[in-house]
């Protein structure tokens, strides 16, 4: 989703989109940005993953305002939201949520200072499980 830091009107989209999604639910989660996922760190991409999951409805949205605001004049940022939409309706960005989840305690302690490999070893053996 990197058509999103472009531009500051498509991030105040999905702010809004956020806050009709949060009103809808009567709920008062903190309002997040889209991260360009070419400049996140490994250890990051969990976090961005939650927010797309956590405001799935807003995003879905941001993307079908983006890909019809921009239809006419931009057909790389339209085709990028129609994928993008496809991709996040999808059952394989389900199974890619739930490798994340499988492997986030992996990946903390491989990210560890002085990880242990035995430690390493034993949490990838039980993930098998």
């Amino acid at each position: 989703m990197h058509f999103y830091g472009v531009q500051k009107k498509r991030a105040a989209v999905f702010r809004e989109n956020q806050l009709k999604s949060n009103s809808e639910k009567n709920e008062r989660n903190q309002i997040h940005a889209i991260q360009r996922i070419s400049t996140i760190r490994m250890g990051s991409y969990s976090a961005a993953l939650n927010v797309v999951l956590k405001f799935h409805n807003a995003v879905i949205i941001t993307l079908k305002t983006i890909r019809s605001s921009e239809e006419p004049s931009d057909a790389k940022v339209s085709t990028s939201a129609s994928g993008s939409i496809d991709y996040f309706s999808s059952n394989r960005f389900l199974l890619v949520d739930m490798l994340f989840f499988i492997l986030a305690p992996i990946n903390k302690q491989l990210q560890a200072h002085g990880s242990d490999i035995l430690i390493v070893t034993q949490l990838i053996k039980n993930a098998k499980l």
